[in-house]
């Protein structure tokens, strides 16, 4: 009976002091959870549209590429994100996202190293592939122009430049830029005959055989030129599927709502 009392009478106390606990307790969750869901929009708001404007810049740059094959990939800010280990942010509060950007930093963007990288081994080996196609092909009277006349259409950028166009497999507009490089290193005398794809050395006639030069340079790039629309071609399909279609998305999607 006593104990009955006791408890009657403490009773509205332990409910009050519970009351006050669960009530704490229920106070520090709530700030908890606001504390980490701004600590998530922070985050994102700080890092994620810059990684997007990288993104984009690089993407645009390789749809690009085969019009400007000298440009180069950059990734300085997603590679500042995985050192700064918000990757690891990313994989806990995005997952689909973070499955997303692990892939262009793993797969991809090392691919588009090696693209820039396998242009500019694609270019000295034309560029050397050239001379001595030039050398064989050439009259005898230019033979020695033949690395400067490779250097201007391979290696030098100026309205003869070709690696675009052999890129884009425009074979007319080779073909016009060979024949208008090689009369510069004809000398002035022959300037009139050279017009007419003949070159008058002494009392012999020799001939430039536009069509035999176009052949023979077109012939011997297609190698490299194939290498490097292969892996191109690897990478536009990669871009398209993960890239633009998956991971661009996701990201916006996540500047605008940190928390869905």
């Amino acid at each position: 009976m006593i104990l009955t009392e006791i408890l009657t009478y403490l009773l509205p106390f332990i409910t009050l002091f519970l009351g006050s606990v669960l009530g704490y307790w229920l106070g520090l969750r709530s700030q908890r959870i606001q504390a980490k869901r701004q600590y998530v929009a922070d985050i994102v708001r700080d890092k994620y549209p810059a990684l997007s404007s990288e993104i984009i810049k690089n993407i645009n740059l390789f749809n690009d590429y085969l019009e400007d094959p000298l440009e180069h990939f950059d990734f300085p800010k997603l590679d500042q994100f995985y050192d700064d280990g918000l990757n690891e942010f990313m994989k806990i509060h995005h997952t689909d996202l973070f499955s997303s950007i692990d892939y262009l930093k793993q797969e991809i963007t090392p691919k588009l190293y090696k693209l820039r990288k396998i242009v500019g081994e694609g270019i000295e080996k034309i560029y050397a592939i050239w001379i001595l196609e030039l050398r064989k092909t050439l009259p005898s009277y230019i033979r020695k122009d033949s690395t400067s006349i490779a250097y201007e259409l391979i290696r030098s950028i100026n309205p003869n430049y070709v690696l675009k166009d052999l890129l884009n497999d425009r074979k007319d507009e080779i073909k016009k830029k060979i024949e208008a490089c090689i009369p510069r290193y004809i000398a002035p005398i022959h300037q009139q005959e050279a017009m007419k794809r003949v070159v008058i050395h002494g009392l012999k006639t020799e001939y430039v055989d536009y069509d035999k030069v176009f052949n023979s340079l077109l012939k011997t790039a297609k190698p490299e030129i194939t290498r490097i629309l292969g892996l191109y071609t690897e990478l536009q399909k990669q871009i398209n599927e993960k890239v633009k279609s998956e991971l661009l998305p996701l990201l916006h999607k996540y500047i605008s709502n940190p928390y869905e």
